[in-house]
């Protein structure tokens, strides 16, 4: 964690920054990433001393266990603000992370703390999207699990509904000791048009599901499309195009591609479809499902080496089908490497 926080302190006395703030309760993956604790707190990386930690009488043990963060302050009564205006005296410039704040936190803090607050939250995901050995690892795993899952069903298929499969699913994570990465999804025929479709009662036919696994903080994401009796020539097609584009985007990844590249390429190869593109071609995975990159014609992301991406072509036909097939994909150093294989 120590090279992390170094960078993050490189990137404060860049741009004049006291101290920078993390939070836990806001789920910021960034004050996981740095302590390795999911535990309620608040890390606080100063510029010039030792980052700390302030919780509460609650939550301390949990992060004296867990945190690499060794430091932690308990705030026995005591506002944050006074605990952080006593250990960094005269601070005037304070780095938050903008895309996990709320509004309602950073007015109290700009209350009871009186400063100028900027973001750090945009350099801490750019940092985050390249993985280390050791994040991989965890990726790497909870691929593997999903991909076991995946096989489990269509090998003793036996499921009624949208909510038996789901449930299935989710048990299964939870039978291997993990948690499930976000809300399982499992969509039949014309409910798979609806790309985040929450499971219900209704029967199994032409079938989306995609789970993901969380093995260690970070996340598998996986998308499936198979069909329960014979599907209809449109989605037969819809499945071969978006299979084939799936295919055509893995083969270019590779270090130093744009990723609007990408998406360019596979909104290319399903133009032309009565079904129609209804999101991006994929994003990021890690501590969060999705992170930097984005797989989009708009963004200025580059792949680089030590990034894992979720690419997931996709074709919805509204009121009929969806058909969405996604791979967790490891950049490697000469291009790509299929972990949901």
């Amino acid at each position: 964690m120590e090279p992390r926080i170094a960078k993050i302190r490189q990137h404060m006395a860049q741009h004049g920054i006291q101290a920078s703030l993390f939070f836990s309760s806001t789920e910021d993956p960034n004050f996981f990433w740095l302590t390795g604790s999911n535990a309620g707190g608040i890390l606080i990386i100063p510029a010039n001393s030792r980052p700390f930690i302030i919780t509460n009488v609650m939550e301390d043990e949990r992060l004296k266990e867990e945190s690499n963060v060794k430091d932690i302050v308990i705030s026995e009564g005591k506002r944050v603000s006074e605990i952080i205006k006593a250990r960094i005296p005269g601070i005037r410039r304070i780095g938050i992370n903008h895309n996990s704040m709320t509004v309602a936190m950073l007015h109290n803090f700009k209350q009871s703390l009186r400063a100028s607050y900027v973001d750090v939250g945009d350099f801490c995901n750019l940092m985050r999207a390249v993985k280390s050995p050791e994040e991989q690892a965890a990726i790497r795993e909870a691929c593997k699990l999903s991909v076991k899952i995946y096989k489990e069903i269509i090998n003793s298929f036996s499921f009624e509904t949208e909510l038996h499969l789901a449930g299935f699913i989710d048990s299964r994570v939870r039978h291997h000791g993990y948690e499930p990465a976000f809300p399982t999804i499992v969509a039949s025929s014309a409910n798979a048009s609806k790309p985040h479709h929450t499971p219900t009662h209704s029967p199994l036919e032409s079938i989306m599901i995609d789970f993901g696994v969380r093995v260690r903080g970070y996340s598998s994401d996986l998308s499936r499309s198979f069909f329960v009796g014979k599907p209809s020539k449109e989605e037969i097609e819809a499945y071969k195009a978006v299979a084939k584009t799936l295919d055509a985007i893995i083969s270019k990844i590779r270090p130093g591609v744009k990723c609007a590249d990408l998406a360019i390429l596979g909104e290319k190869m399903l133009r032309g479809h009565q079904a129609k593109v209804l999101h991006s071609f994929g994003h990021g995975i890690g501590i969060q499902v999705h992170e930097s990159p984005i797989i989009s014609e708009f963004t200025k992301d580059v792949l680089q080496e030590g990034m894992v991406v979720a690419i997931e072509p996709a074709l919805y036909l509204r009121g009929k089908f969806g058909i969405r097939i996604e791979d967790d994909v490891l950049v490697t150093k000469h291009g790509a490497e299929i972990l949901t294989m």
